[in-house]
């Protein structure tokens, strides 16, 4: 599989191991190589994950991945070690825009619908607090432009 970037290749694996309910941890990450191993690699599970940036193409490959997991795998219903505040805020994004104040507990309800994980409320604040910070500054930048219109 190719890949334009490295951020598009760590968010299509992110995409895949939230679905599948697997956590995993990067052991190298270079400008030329990826690598990630399952969370439970202790008990000696052979999942693997290596990519590597093509210098002929100048994508991302993957190049070496072993699927099968060999461990007891378990469920990560309470909270997920890769599902980080970036990606719980593009969730909560249509919703914050609708109504700033979005409780945290909605946020906690579309995050679990979206993902199937449900999400402490700290993580819940953290991502709704990003995603508000993130339209303030799309509106410095829109203000401007639109203030030479006012008649003050």
């Amino acid at each position: 599989m190719l890949f334009n970037s490295k951020n598009q290749l760590q968010r299509a694996v992110k995409l895949l191991h939230l679905k599948i309910a697997s956590e995993y941890f990067v052991i190298k990450s270079t400008k030329k190589l990826w690598r990630l191993v399952f969370r439970r690699v202790e008990q000696g599970c052979r999942f693997r994950l290596t990519s590597f940036n093509d210098k002929h193409t100048n994508m991302w490959n993957v190049g070496r991945y072993i699927k099968e997991h060999t461990c007891d795998r378990g469920t990560c219903r309470d909270g997920h070690f890769n599902l980080d505040v970036e990606m719980i805020a593009n969730v909560l994004r249509v919703d914050i825009e609708k109504m700033p104040r979005f409780p945290i507990k909605d946020c906690q309800t579309s995050v679990l619908k979206a993902y199937g994980i449900s999400i402490s409320r700290r993580k819940a604040y953290l991502s709704r607090k990003r995603d508000i910070e993130k339209s303030m500054v799309l509106g410095r930048v829109l203000l401007p432009s639109c203030r030479g219109s006012w008649k003050l």
